[in-house]
């Protein structure tokens, strides 16, 4: 759920982004840090540990959800708002003798650029998802790996068992009846 959240909020940032000039030159950086952020997000909810794979899977949720609602809102947006622009841009080529397939100019050609967006949304995000394991994956330690046994109780020292060759203790000889010969 965090993945489709980060997405929605990361198109918003990248809608905008589209909008202000110079500043759709970071867009990018933003499926990167959705991807980063899902980590975050997942980790600070559930205090469990994150792997790398397990981070690349948050981050590419949040990529899809990124460039689906990239191609649904973001790609009729975009068409609307620059098709003058396109039209003027298809005029210079035919002026100069480049004719473009009808099928390539308006808004196939923007559909087209939105399901590359929405790839190349998916691998950042990805990207992103591996760095934020490795920043945030640590967790609490809380609700971590089921398949894992937990170790036994002296595992790492502290015995309660006194040294062998001590009195009282194993390998001593004495005390008690055990293979004293009576």
């Amino acid at each position: 759920m965090a993945g489709l959240g980060v997405g929605a909020a990361i198109i918003v940032l990248s809608l905008i982004g589209s909008v202000i000039p110079g500043v759709g030159c970071c867009n990018c950086l933003l499926p990167i840090a959705a991807g980063i952020l899902a980590v975050y997000l997942y980790t600070k909810n559930s205090h469990a540990t994150v792997d790398p794979k397990d981070g690349a899977m948050l981050g590419a949720i949040a990529g899809a959800a990124c460039g689906l609602l990239n191609l649904i809102i973001g790609a009729p947006l975009s068409y609307f708002v620059n098709s003058a622009v396109m039209q003027a841009q298809f005029a210079q080529l035919r002026d100069q003798g480049i004719n473009l397939p009808a099928s390539l100019t308006g808004f196939a050609l923007v559909i087209v650029f939105g399901i590359i967006g929405a790839v190349v949304f998916t691998i950042l995000s990805t990207i992103g998802g591996l760095i934020g394991s490795a920043i945030f994956g640590k967790g609490t330690g809380v609700g971590g790996n089921p398949n894992v046994p937990p170790p036994p109780p002296n595992y790492g020292g502290g015995s309660t068992q006194p040294p062998a060759g001590t009195p009282g203790g194993y390998g001593s000889g004495g005390g008690g009846t055990y293979g004293s010969g009576s």
